[in-house]
């Protein structure tokens, strides 16, 4: 198997890992990642007995979508987009 991290610049200047990476699942994937600090801070709040439904709502919405759209390209990667 051919180590892409060790291959050699390609005609487009771009390492070859470069090409095998989907920028949407590594922004996704950072997303994901970042979204662990507000809720860090919600639950510190509500520790605290600060409760903030509407943004835990929000933040509910925003890191269920953040998922769905990470597997979807993930299963897209895979499997190639769904065919109709």
């Amino acid at each position: 198997m051919k180590n892409l991290l060790s291959s050699p610049a390609k005609s487009d200047g771009y390492p070859s890992i470069l090409r095998h990476l989907d920028a949407r699942i590594v922004v996704l994937t950072l997303l994901n990642g970042l979204l662990y600090w507000p809720w860090h801070w919600l639950r510190v709040a509500f520790d605290a007995g600060d409760h903030h439904p509407q943004l835990v709502l929000i933040m509910l919405f925003l890191t269920v979508w953040a998922w769905g759209q990470l597997l979807l390209a993930i299963s897209n990667r895979l499997y190639g987009p769904p065919q109709r």
